[in-house]
């Protein structure tokens, strides 16, 4: 929670914004068996607030920068012959809060960016080798634990384990014989283990920026309120890939949200606090098309209607890289309206605590499921194992000779409105029994409402 304005994504159960560190005047974590004025989930409560203005003007600028010229090579990319990439990341920003009146309204605002950028750098990948192109899997023979591919028309072993051109699938055919689209390797390595076999290069962005903006009204002796507004835009995006059919993505994760509080003294024992706060976050995701290859799916040779631009991720297996998406997309928008009511009583012995609250969720989402919005094609290797055997052949044997062992693909369907009300009464009594013993009673009913489909 954000100055008690609850800050989760309740779809995917992720946090909607994490403000600035400078900005943040106190954090407290709450497990297990805390006060029942707090409540609607039963692990802990994360609650940060955010700094106010005094009289006195502050504020404070960072700068923090971090560059690949600083770092070793990675592990993987140093053994693959690779370079490291010219990582580059800036998180930037500052604060600043003071008087608008003199004891009475103060303000406080912050602002933070980041900056993530991998500008094109060495991107190793799988391709088939130029032997197996020919259909030439004799390789696999002289393997530690040999494998024999067997034609799953006849039972009887291919000779040599070389599978004639003549029985490729037409997409094996047009894939391979496409070397603009599917490049043959281009770093030599041994057929015994030819993985990274093509070198390419590969970049990425990401861009955030954020801020809140706090006043505090000291409105009489016995009012006090505030009202805070918070907003963010974050994006990240692949900018290249290694090769022409290994795709990108794009996600953006935009967020406002607003929160007031009035505080009221009630007479020398009694103090009210209203929390009124509404949030709005944002998590999409789409593939994308970064060379606008177009469709291809049906000029490749694969069957059916396509509905966005890309191919059909195809796993061919044997170490060899997948290669088009499964167009893995999402687009969720989660709307939270919240009040929350707090009545402190303290007399005598006791500190009393009244309240409740209602938090009332708006989700709406659409995604198109593990299998992305383009699917995929797999093969496993069952079809060109020996008859009756239960291990053998091998994946890519039965890609050339197209043998499919799974294929799927998500779902089209328009956006759902899920609504759900979240709604919570209590009472609460710090006794202090004696000078040195406080009991710590309390109740809270809350009910979580079936979720409801708004259209």
């Amino acid at each position: 929670m954000l100055d008690g304005v609850d800050m989760n994504d309740a779809i995917d159960n992720l946090i909607a914004y994490q403000p600035s560190p400078d900005a943040v005047e106190q954090v407290s974590v709450e497990t297990n068996n805390y006060s029942p004025e707090l409540g609607n989930v039963a692990g802990a409560i994360v609650n940060m607030v955010i700094k106010s203005g005094t009289n006195n003007v502050h504020g404070n600028r960072f700068y923090y920068w971090r560059h690949n010229e600083l770092a070793a090579t990675p592990w993987a990319t140093n053994r693959a012959g690779g370079r490291k990439s010219d990582f580059n990341r800036k998180i930037f920003g500052g604060t600043v809060g003071g008087p608008i009146m003199k004891n009475r309204v103060f303000y406080f605002a912050d602002y933070q960016g980041g900056r993530q950028e991998s500008p094109p750098a060495d991107s190793f990948t799988t391709v088939i080798p130029d032997a197996w192109r020919n259909g030439d899997l004799s390789s696999l023979l002289a393997a530690s634990t040999p494998i024999v591919i067997f034609d799953p028309r006849t039972g009887q072993p291919f000779p040599n384990n070389q599978i004639p051109v003549s029985r490729f699938s037409q997409f094996a055919r047009n894939l391979l014989a496409n070397e603009t689209l599917y490049p043959r390797a281009n770093v030599t390595r041994a057929l015994s283990d030819f993985r990274n076999n093509y070198l390419g290069q590969s970049a990425s962005r990401e861009k955030t920026n954020q801020f809140d903006i706090k006043v505090d009204w000291n409105a009489s002796n016995s009012d006090k309120l505030y009202v805070r507004y918070s907003k963010q835009t974050h994006e990240s995006r692949t900018e290249q890939t290694a090769m022409p059919l290994l795709y990108g993505s794009f996600s953006e994760n935009p967020f406002w949200s607003v929160g007031a509080n009035w505080n009221r003294i009630i007479g020398t024992g009694i103090v009210n606090d209203l929390l009124v706060g509404y949030n709005d976050n944002s998590f999409n995701n789409e593939p994308l098309d970064l060379r606008d290859l177009g469709p291809l799916n049906n000029q490749l040779g694969i069957g059916g209607s396509q509905p966005i631009d890309g191919l059909t991720e195809v796993r061919m297996g044997n170490n060899v890289s997948n290669i088009g998406t499964t167009g893995g997309a999402s687009n969720t928008n989660n709307g939270l309206f919240q009040i929350n009511e707090r009545l402190t009583w303290v007399k005598g012995r006791h500190t009393m605590k009244f309240g409740g609250s209602w938090n009332y969720y708006l989700m709406d989402r659409y995604y198109a499921g593990n299998n992305g919005i383009l699917g995929y094609i797999a093969y496993g290797g069952s079809y060109t194992r020996a008859p009756n055997a239960s291990t053998g052949g091998a994946a890519f044997a039965d890609f050339l000779i197209d043998q499919v062992s799974g294929k799927g693909r998500g779902s089209l369907s328009d956006p759902w409105t899920h609504l759900q009300s979240r709604t919570a009464i209590y009472a609460a009594d710090d006794l202090k029994a004696t000078d040195n013993l406080t009991l710590n009673l309390g109740l809270r009913w809350g009910y979580t409402s079936p979720l409801v489909e708004k259209d």
